[in-house]
């Protein structure tokens, strides 16, 4: 058959000079078709998926039913799940989703592995989550996560009436022991902590605005590199930095270790009274301002004002 005798349809499967009938074409299309329908693929996934998560006791989370999906990037879809508050140290609280869904993803150059995407909704937050497993380690990035104040309540447990928005960009290398080396940065220039009773204490209304949170992680140490909360504008404005030595096996109980600088505006003095009596015969700074060390741990943390 000379080339000026094939139709269009079939020129259409002319490779480097060797013709090859549509049919054949055809059957190999089918064959693979077939065998990918039949064999159980699914079902070996939903096993998988599934006895993962079945193990994962320090973080359980239950679901209505695992579904597979391969139209554009493969993906496996959790519905309906409740994810444990145990998950962020707050027990007493839970997260409930419509669905959570991990898919395949690009591949990943720097580092070179194989890459997903955890896209994450919760009322107002949207956070994207890409995790990449490269050479027996996951590789872990969070690209302009927007948290909402009703997200950060259940997360932080303690602390209630939060509003605005905080955006985080994080990278970290996770091994066997856990977070071995990352970067985080968080923002916000719209946060308010509303009224609330902490330990007892009448905590009046803080419309803090800006918050800007710089840190580095080398296991088992997290540097502060800059800690700014509020602005001139503020009841209060701090800026810190320092040390937390992570305790990996329960991270409420690491250690704080932090000093830095707080200014109280008076308003804010005037409708926290008590605040006055932890004051009395401080030295302030030229530009008004007390400074403060915080020890202790992320459960039980001891703020002094020198």
């Amino acid at each position: 058959m000379t080339e000026d005798d094939l139709t269009p349809e079939d020129k259409i499967y002319k490779l480097d000079g060797i013709s090859i009938p549509k049919w054949i074409v055809i059957t190999v299309i089918v064959m693979f078709l077939g065998f990918f329908l039949n064999f159980p693929i699914s079902k070996m996934i939903t096993s998988q998926v599934k006895k993962s998560l079945d193990s994962m006791r320090t973080c359980p989370i239950s679901y209505d039913k695992i579904e597979v999906e391969y139209f554009f990037f493969p993906k496996v879809i959790l519905k309906n799940p409740t994810v444990s508050g145990i998950c962020f140290q707050n027990p007493s609280a839970a997260l409930k989703f419509k669905e959570l869904m991990i898919r395949l993803w690009f591949p990943s150059f720097l580092p070179p592995g194989i890459r997903f995407h955890i896209p994450i909704k919760y009322e107002k937050s949207e956070i994207d989550i890409y995790p990449t497993l490269t050479f027996g380690k996951l590789h872990l990035n969070i690209k302009d996560a927007k948290i909402d104040g009703k997200l950060l309540e259940i997360l932080t447990g303690k602390l209630k009436n939060i509003h605005g928005t905080i955006e985080v960009n994080a990278i970290a290398n996770i091994d066997k022991a856990g977070p071995a080396s990352g970067e985080l940065l968080v923002k916000s220039k719209d946060l308010v902590i509303g009224p609330q009773n902490i330990s007892g204490l009448a905590v009046p209304n803080l419309p803090l605005r800006s918050l800007l949170i710089k840190a580095e992680l080398e296991r088992p140490r997290l540097t502060l590199l800059d800690v700014i909360i509020g602005d001139d504008k503020s009841p209060l404005k701090a800026n810190m930095k320092g040390e937390i030595k992570l305790n990996m096996k329960h991270v409420p109980s690491s250690g704080l270790d932090i000093d830095g600088n707080v200014f109280f505006g008076q308003d804010f003095l005037s409708s926290f009274g008590i605040l006055n009596l932890f004051l009395a015969g401080k030295q302030t700074g030229k530009d008004g301002s007390y400074p403060i060390k915080i020890q202790g741990t992320f459960m039980r943390p001891a703020p002094s004002i020198k």
